[in-house]
């Protein structure tokens, strides 16, 4: 079972169909099927199966489990954040049924609190877990002079891919590579002098 989890103030009981679609494909994406290609998931989120010859692993299936964004105080200090953002770690992996995080299967949406997220996402991104933030497009209806903003999902952005070949946007990221690896693309970093 791979696991697709949600640490945000916002429960995916919440999202709209298109997100939570998109939330088990990642949860899904980080496994590699039978024929060392990438993996899809049925229309239902129920079961996964292999991108290139289209076997279907069913005993292997995508879930999402929220973790409610923990309260930050303010006048916390950083060792307060430090030890909040350990024990979150620790709660992604029981989340996951693993105490080892080399074998944790899925990924962690994270959006919340900026030093929180950032100390977590660094912990989450040295262990190998996949960390994603989600995209929004804000629109502005306006209705008897008054106007009201709606965000709109729009996609999960990984921080930290663990392979290039995984994921909804994998195309894309293959040719990248591709063209970067002939040079068709100068190096993205820039060094400072």
């Amino acid at each position: 079972m791979s696991t697709f989890i949600n640490i945000s103030n916002h429960p995916s009981s919440g999202w709209g169909e298109d997100q939570k679609m998109a939330a088990l494909g990642w949860g899904a994406a980080e496994i590699t099927a039978c024929c060392s290609a990438a993996v899809g998931v049925s229309e239902d989120g129920e079961s996964i199966y292999c991108a290139k010859c289209g076997a279907i692993e069913p005993t292997t299936t995508s879930q999402i489990k929220d973790i409610p964004f923990p309260a930050i105080p303010p006048e916390a200090d950083m060792d307060v954040v430090r030890r909040m953002a350990d024990d979150m770690f620790n709660e992604i992996l029981a989340a996951d049924n693993t105490w080892y995080a080399a074998n944790f299967r899925g990924a962690v949406h994270l959006m919340g609190e900026q030093s929180f997220c950032f100390i977590l996402a660094s912990l989450l991104i040295e262990a190998g877990i996949t960390v994603l933030v989600s995209t929004t497009a804000r629109e502005v209806v306006e209705k008897d002079g008054v106007k009201n903003s709606i965000f709109r999902f729009v996609q999960f952005r990984a921080l930290n891919p663990r392979r290039v070949d995984v994921g909804p946007d994998k195309e894309l990221k293959n040719e990248r590579n591709e063209r970067k690896q002939v040079g068709q693309i100068p190096n993205e970093r820039k060094q400072m002098g």
